[in-house]
């Protein structure tokens, strides 16, 4: 699972009482002076965190296990869940939010929440999704994709994202 993973490659991860951050928050780069960028999705954190200034405070949030019907109501409840865990970390506004694959449509849900409720985002970076209305129209199923998905990330572990874009 996302924790256990988290742990192999960061160590323990804090917990809430300890930090006042949500156990689904790992902080990947904490300093900075710039609002916090906070990335849903399962591609190496750190491997991103990299390519940031490091005056941007950087965030991955780690994924529930959801046994729910349809993939809707799991992006709704992810982001809903995921709102009040950035908010740990930030009170308020401007949010800057990104996601990775199925992350991406969180992230996106997680920045119409936010500003239903009236703050401000400021930025929603969306790597690789895909629009779920066409998903029963391409030629291969989400579970055929989310398969190879989990093939290749095995075949090639860290170096995964690097390998899936050539």
């Amino acid at each position: 699972n996302s924790v256990e993973y988290m742990e192999e490659e960061y160590g323990e991860l804090d917990e809430e009482e300890e930090t006042g951050l949500s156990p689904q928050l790992v902080a990947l780069q904490p300093e900075g002076s710039k609002p916090p960028l906070f990335f849903v999705g399962f591609t190496h954190y750190r491997n991103l965190a990299q390519y940031l200034s490091n005056d941007r405070p950087f965030y991955g949030l780690l994924t529930r296990e959801l046994r729910l019907e349809t993939y809707e109501n799991r992006v709704e409840q992810m982001a809903t869940e995921h709102v009040a865990d950035i908010r740990t970390a930030q009170k308020e506004g401007p949010y800057y939010l990104g996601g990775f694959c199925f992350g991406g449509l969180v992230a996106f849900e997680m920045a119409r929440k936010l500003v239903a409720q009236g703050d401000r985002v400021a930025f929603v970076g969306l790597i690789d999704i895909s629009n779920p209305a066409t998903w029963s129209q391409e030629s291969m199923s989400i579970m055929d994709k989310i398969r190879k998905h989990r093939t290749r990330y095995r075949e090639h572990g860290k170096n995964y994202p690097q390998a899936w874009m050539k």
